[in-house]
């Protein structure tokens, strides 16, 4: 049941589909980031199913505002939240540590974090109208669930940045054997979809180095990962997926 209880564990964290969390203990949470790409992948599943669907809208921009919407419904707006506080954090830390996790934990939104959700938000609605009518559904499966990947990297290769809290709870207990199976599975998923090797390489990739700038700034002012950086990192890193799979592969 053990391994039941974790993938229930890992869609009720990353979306808000009405799943049972109350019964969870803590090895659940420590084996639901290895699940956590396949949640990318069913999100990925239903914006490829409703894409076509969209596609008549009068514009590109507006079906991509249709798509984005939907995946910003389907997870909560959490990612987005994430995204906005970590500017936050990045602007006015003023290279202060201290600050930077203040900045964190204060539920309001600041300039920086303001104007870097709208920019996001524009960005993606503007390539997700464009990619309705240009990606397979294999594609779509990756846009959303290779940066979850990336969250399952990061939760294995960097410490948390607290030791109490949701981050430092779902750090994999034993993390070589998450990483090893995640990776084999997330990379059998993307030469599947990608078409060709060198493709899902390059699908693999981008998520990683649009977050890469951003873990290394947790590290070295936070001590690692939080929420926040998590949820950043998932929306910077479904935008390079998409802007890759449409104009360098």
């Amino acid at each position: 049941m053990a391994w039941v209880r974790a993938p229930v564990a890992a869609l009720s964290l990353l979306t808000i589909a009405p799943v049972p969390l109350l019964r969870a203990e803590a090895s659940d949470l420590r084996r639901a980031a290895l699940f956590f790409p396949l949640v990318g992948a069913a999100l990925g599943a239903l914006l490829g199913a409703c894409a076509p669907l969209l596609s008549p809208l009068p514009s590109e921009m507006l079906t991509g505002i249709a798509l984005v919407a939907l995946l910003a419904l389907l997870t909560g707006g959490l990612h987005l939240d994430g995204l906005a506080d970590s500017f936050d954090a990045l602007g006015g830390a003023r290279g202060q540590p201290e600050r930077a996790r203040q900045i964190l934990a204060d539920p309001r939104i600041g300039s920086v974090g303001a104007a870097a959700l709208c920019l996001l938000l524009l960005a993606k609605c503007q390539l997700f109208g464009l990619a309705a009518t240009r990606l397979s559904l294999g594609c779509w499966l990756l846009v959303t669930l290779v940066p979850r990947y990336g969250t399952l990297l990061c939760l294995c290769l960097m410490p948390p940045a607290r030791s109490q809290g949701l981050a430092a709870a779902v750090v994999p207990g034993r993390r070589g054997l998450t990483l090893t199976l995640g990776s084999l599975y997330t990379a059998a998923i993307c030469l599947a979809c990608a078409g060709a090797p060198s493709r899902a390489l390059w699908l693999m990739l981008a998520p990683v180095a649009a977050a890469l700038p951003l873990w290394l700034w947790a590290q070295l002012r936070l001590g690692g990962h939080s929420g926040d950086i998590h949820g950043a990192a998932i929306e910077l890193g479904e935008l390079a997926v998409v802007a890759t799979a449409l104009f360098v592969t």
